[in-house]
């Protein structure tokens, strides 16, 4: 059977090192694993009250895939999605599907990635896909990933995979609450055959949206119409 971290709401106020979901070793291929974990629909809400260390995601030396989660961290150090493998190039990791966001505590600290490979050849699609992603960094920064030793903004990601990511604000109303996309935001992306539905339970559409949710956060037009009275005495 295939291990799987599904449908989960985690939010962290952390004071010091803190991961929304650490992979660290599982499905290592070395232990007699042959199937990727799924690590899919998993709304991620971490806040430091200070310099601490977040990861979204930690992912190290393991076979997954991370689909469609969303993940805000809020720190001086923030990492959406931090992977790093070592050794094989059996050790996949299938990053797809994901809206991640990036945001600073406080101060003039610019380490705020989306996403963070350790190695540049591990970005490369013998290492596994990478794509339909969108990174932003509400920060103000371009910055999308850092890579190996290098930062890169989105367009210059696109020589490592990621040829329909994205780098847009998704219009969250409050990140520190709820991930999911404003209305007038379309981060589409097409569907996995192996996540059919969203953290809510709902069926996802052929195009669906990138995150935990299937669809976006709808903006009601809402007005008064009439007011009945009840003349009952």
């Amino acid at each position: 059977a295939v291990e799987e971290i599904l449908n989960n709401r985690i939010n962290i106020t952390a004071t010091s090192t803190a991961y929304g979901i650490s992979d660290y070793y599982y499905n290592n291929t070395s232990y007699g694993y042959t199937q990727p974990k799924l690590i899919a629909n998993n709304e991620i809400i971490i806040k430091s009250t200070g310099s601490s260390y977040v990861y979204g995601i930690y992912a190290c030396t393991t076979k997954v895939n991370i689909y469609n989660n969303s993940i805000y961290c809020y720190s001086n150090y923030s990492y959406g999605v931090y992977r790093a493998t070592y050794s094989s190039s059996t050790y996949s990791i299938n990053i797809v599907n994901n809206n991640i966001l990036v945001n600073r505590y406080s101060g003039s600290t610019t380490t705020q990635y989306p996403l963070y490979i350790n190695d540049a050849q591990y970005a490369t699609s013998t290492y596994g896909t990478c794509d339909y992603n969108n990174y932003y960094n509400l920060t103000g920064s371009t910055i999308v990933a850092y890579i190996g030793s290098t930062t890169y903004t989105l367009a210059q990601l696109k020589s490592y995979q990621n040829a329909n990511s994205t780098n847009v604000n998704p219009s969250v109303a409050n990140p520190l609450s709820i991930m999911c996309q404003g209305a007038n935001v379309n981060l589409s992306c097409p569907r996995l055959a192996t996540v059919l539905t969203d953290l809510t339970g709902a069926q996802r559409s052929a195009t669906t949206a990138m995150g935990a949710y299937g669809e976006p956060l709808k903006n009601l037009d809402v007005a008064l119409n009439k007011i009945i009275l009840d003349s009952k005495e």
